[in-house]
C-alpha cells in the first residue's frame, strides 16, 4: 500500500517554528537561518553576532574591531584606511582619492 503525505509548511506559522530571523521550509522539517554576520544560538532559533574578527574573514593588516553583524579594519595613528589598505596621508594622498572616487562615479 502506498500512502502520500505532504509536506507541512512549518514556517507558515511562527507560532510553530519560532524562527527570530529567517525560517526555510523543508520536506518533514524547517531550519532557521540567520543574515549575514550572524549564526544560529544553541536553541537553533535566535541569532547571534559572529565576531568576524576572530574568523578567516578578518583580512586585517593591522587591527580589527568587530561591529554588530560586521567588522572594520583599524589602521595605526597616522594612516587612513582606503580599501584594504593603511597609507600615510598627507593632503595630496587625500586629494588623489576623492580624484579616484569622483571618476568612478
Amino acid at each position: 500500500m502506498n500512502y502520500l503525505f505532504a509536506d507541512v509548511d512549518e514556517c507558515s506559522d511562527i507560532e510553530v517554528h519560532g524562527c527570530a530571523f529567517r525560517c526555510h521550509n523543508m520536506p518533514g522539517t524547517y531550519v532557521c537561518t540567520c543574515p549575514y554576520g550572524y549564526e544560529l544560538s544553541h536553541d537553533g532559533r535566535h541569532c547571534v553576532d559572529v565576531d568576524e574578527c576572530t574568523t578567516p574573514a578578518n583580512n586585517c593588516r593591522f587591527a580589527c574591531k568587530n561591529l554588530i553583524g560586521s567588522f572594520i579594519c583599524i589602521c595605526p595613528e597616522g594612516q587612513l584606511l582606503y580599501c584594504v589598505l593603511c597609507i600615510y596621508y598627507t593632503v595630496n594622498v587625500i586629494i588623489i582619492i576623492i580624484i579616484v572616487i569622483v571618476t568612478v562615479l
